[in-house]
């Protein structure tokens, strides 16, 4: 796209020329915009598809209490103060039991797994008296769990487990019974906070010293939003109890181990072409020792390592690997993991590396995982995935080496290692490079912008597939660089923005969400360079469900609110094309101002033969528009136009409406509200 920058002065003959030729009145300043969108339908380049993807990351309670649907917190008993100041092995949990008698406690003896050393110990000695109790993510905290800890990452108390009636929900455990007698009864019920009997069931053990999981379907009788969960042994002795899970039955595609159907069904409908996971910053780890690390993210649950999450709560890894790529394959989206390459976040005082000597086995740890994902069901890693119940390979096609790297030599040497290895034993992966934690004017107090320009060198060294560029800036960053990348480059990498957003203290949730839109289109405008972009933060959680200006949803446990980018987006994503027109902007303004804040592309869906524009008007006077695609062109009469309106940029509530319009030709007209995004789709065939 070229902004013609035309004058409103007469004497401008060739804007004078050119609004004659578009039957364009020049108006006054204080009036209406009129524009002309031209495009040669003949002169185009490739668009790799769908430009919206996914950046999913276990910030802000993303997994566990998020998308994750497990109910219960703290299932585990793994919570340590290493988690968060106060947190222990009964954090959300409590026990009622008779006065001055010890019903339970914390044990370590015999384990289901040594990676899940801790479980519960009930002592009974009077049936119906000793009842453990958990009511859902956020419930029973220690006194010391205040809110803030971790920043805008944690998450506010949001205590209660939501039930619907006449919804199944699966309850499990793991359950050792070391009494007396044969049989021994445990009672389960789901009650509302005044008592209220809402679901139960029970089970029986046979006496025995070894482990069993149990599981019983429960109905809800009512709606309630924070429900409790009470397990009740019915009979004397001793029980153990472990990994106590609450699903509820209907999970986004019905999965056991699945996803929360609300969450996982606004992601789908985005439509992503790919989701990043599973970070970020999350992958390094505060140190090598709370590193990421992908192997100990699958197989059955009760074995899986929980991690320390860097912004001060948990992760059971209950959403790993294999549910990931499960996830990707359920939607249609490419997987595109990221790993570490050795080195820990480098937001922290002091990046740890991997010893040299230890990098033979770190590599070998990756390779495994390009083996698990895409080996035969008879490899040693492919066995694993075919034993999760997915026999066929998942056909990994890209694979993340880091992500945000400081340039240091100790980083080039280690990310070199890697990625030799791998393009040696598998070319076919596209590997993803990174650079540096910003755009190359970002950070220059600590590094001189140089982690940008050294990141894309190494990636061109070795001739990497594409580079991960990320982007936190106010909207005005986007107003001064719509050609970003107009002149960038074509004989190198491609580039993935794995990480943007555009909201600021001088820019609201609307106007980040219209800059998006205008970074959509310079991406489209580029899509022969670009692969694709994902929005950074997608999920997070928070008891009160304000406007959330950064994030794209905000969940508490049992509603959901997409932010204004969300709809933005969703524009983009299901109206994508496949090859870009060269397209030309002729403006009746000169205003740098307004010309920074306006933006269009013309793009051909070549499935449907459809002829697509896109408009961003980001100023505050309405824009009429021409149409012009040449005389050869032939549309249908009918045609939809999809627009995102607000009032002005502090506006709560935007518009998004699609509808049928009538009249469509090439050279249509058709009006584009202040601070709104258009979508005309012309019919082609």
């Amino acid at each position: 796209m070229k902004l013609s920058k035309t004058n409103l002065s007469a004497a401008d003959a060739g804007l004078v020329a050119a609004a004659a030729s578009a039957d364009i009145s020049i108006p006054d300043t204080t009036g209406t915009i009129h524009a002309v969108i031209s495009a040669d339908l003949a002169k185009t380049k490739n668009i790799f598809g769908n430009q919206v993807g996914i950046f999913y990351e276990d910030l802000g309670r993303a997994a566990d209490g998020g998308l994750y649907a497990e109910l219960i917190e703290n299932r585990d008993f793994e919570y340590t103060a290493a988690d968060k100041d106060g947190w222990n092995a009964m954090t959300g949990w409590q026990v009622l039991a008779p006065q001055n008698y010890t019903a339970a406690s914390i044990e370590t003896k015999d384990p289901i797994h040594a990676n899940n050393p801790h479980y519960i110990s009930l002592r009974v000695q009077t049936p119906n008296t000793v009842i453990l109790q958990n009511n859902g993510f956020g419930g029973f905290r220690p006194s010391s769990d205040t809110p803030g800890t971790g920043g805008f990452f944690d998450a506010e108390p949001d205590p209660g487990i939501p039930v619907k009636r006449g919804a199944a929900y699966r309850f499990s455990t793991f359950m050792r019974y070391v009494g007396t007698g044969n049989k021994h009864y445990v009672h389960i019920a789901l009650t509302d906070q005044d008592g209220n009997t809402l679901a139960e069931g029970n089970f029986y053990r046979e006496k025995t010293n070894t482990w069993e999981k149990i599981t019983v379907e429960l109905v809800s009788n009512a709606d309630c939003d924070n429900a409790t969960l009470s397990v009740i042994p019915q009979t004397k002795g001793d029980y153990h109890f472990d990994m106590i899970s609450l699903f509820p039955k209907d999970t986004f595609k019905g999965r056991e181990n699945g996803l929360r159907k609300d969450l996982a069904q606004a992601i789908a409908d985005l439509h992503p072409s790919f989701i990043r996971f599973p970070g970020g910053c999350v992958i390094h780890g505060d140190s090598i020792a709370n590193a990421y690390r992908w192997e100990e993210t699958i197989g059955p649950l009760e074995a899986r390592v929980p991690l320390r999450n860097m912004r001060h709560y948990h992760q059971t890894r209950g959403l790993g690997y294999f549910e990931y790529f499960q996830f990707c394959e359920d939607i249609g989206a490419e997987a595109l993991p990221v790993v570490p390459v050795g080195g820990s976040c480098q937001f922290q005082s002091k990046i740890e590396y991997v010893p040299m000597e230890d990098m033979p086995k770190y590599v070998e740890s990756i390779l495994h995982l390009v083996e698990w994902a895409n080996g035969p069901a008879d490899s040693e890693w492919g066995a694993k995935r075919a034993a999760a119940g997915h026999p066929a390979p998942f056909n990994m096609k890209y694979l993340a080496l880091g992500n945000e790297e400081r340039y240091t030599p100790e980083y080039e040497e280690r990310f070199t290692m890697v990625c030799k290895a791998l393009q040696e034993k598998y070319p076919e992966i596209k590997l993803v490079g990174n650079a540096g934690p910003g755009a190359d004017d970002d950070y220059n107090d600590v590094t001189g912008g140089q982690d940008f320009v050294l990141g894309w060198k190494l990636a061109r060294d070795l001739k990497m597939y594409m580079v991960d560029e990320h982007y936190y800036k106010p909207a005005s960053w986007v107003y001064d660089n719509q050609d970003y990348y107009d002149t960038y480059d074509r004989n190198g990498p491609r580039v993935f923005l794995g990480e943007f957003n555009f909201i600021s203290k001088l820019s609201s949730g609307i106007e980040a969400a219209l800059t998006t839109g205008l970074y959509q289109l310079m991406m489209e405008r580029n899509g022969d360079l670009v692969q694709c972009g994902t929005y950074s933060l997608s999920l997070i959680r928070s008891a009160s469900l304000g406007y959330g200006q950064m994030t794209m949803i905000q969940f508490n446990r049992s509603s959901i609110n997409k932010a204004s980018v969300y709809y933005i987006l969703k524009m983009f994503a299901e109206n994508c094309g496949s090859k870009y027109a060269e397209t030309k902007l002729t403006y009746s303004v000169d205003t740098s101002y307004e010309l920074k804040r306006m933006g269009g592309t013309v793009v051909i869906d070549d499935k449907t033969g459809d002829v697509i524009v896109k408009f961003g008007n980001l100023t505050g006077r309405p824009v009429e528009l021409k149409l012009d695609l040449g005389k050869d062109v032939k549309v249908g009469e009918k045609a939809q136009l999809i627009t995102f309106t607000a009032e002005n940029f502090s506006d709560m509530t935007p518009v998004v409406e699609s509808k049928e319009i009538s009249g469509a030709s090439p050279d249509m007209r058709f009006s584009a509200a202040p601070y709104s995004m258009t979508v005309l789709r012309l019919h082609t065939k």
